[in-house]
């Protein structure tokens, strides 16, 4: 048997819902008691991590969507440590498990900006000021 009891059980209760007999309310809660508790990190365990997947401090920022000076604080030791947040802990996690390619194919990451960032808003507002009619030259 290759599943766990808990597993067995979110099953059941999966069918129960799905029979009508449980109500969605409750299926919710149970499905939140089921969620995996995600580990917190040492500095040590997220270099490791880091450097198991052979990406570098700017590269592993990247894929987290983060600066460079997060991913150094995470791995500092004292008072200038920093923890992940929670989103970050899980992408943490997900490396650990599957790799760095889970989140995403580096290709399709971009490490340098080529533009500067305009919100949509502000770049609509400055192409319609900026647009001219045509002169018409007369002699």
């Amino acid at each position: 048997m290759d599943k766990s009891i808990l597993e067995t059980i979110h099953e059941s209760m999966q069918d129960m819902h799905d029979a009508g007999t449980l109500d969605k309310q409750t299926m919710r809660e149970f499905d939140a008691l089921c969620l995996p508790k995600v580990e917190e990190y040492t500095p040590a365990q997220i270099k490791r991590i880091r450097k198991d997947n052979g990406v570098s401090q700017a590269v592993f920022a990247a894929y987290l969507n983060t600066g460079v000076e997060t991913v150094r604080k995470w791995e500092a030791r004292g008072q200038t440590r920093k923890r992940p947040n929670g989103a970050a802990m899980k992408l943490i996690s997900m490396v650990e498990s599957y790799g760095i390619e889970i989140l995403g194919e580096p290709e399709k990451l971009s490490f340098k900006q080529t533009e500067p960032a305009i919100p949509r808003r502000v770049a609509a507002r400055k192409s319609s000021k900026t647009k001219t009619t045509p002169r018409v030259l007369t002699s």
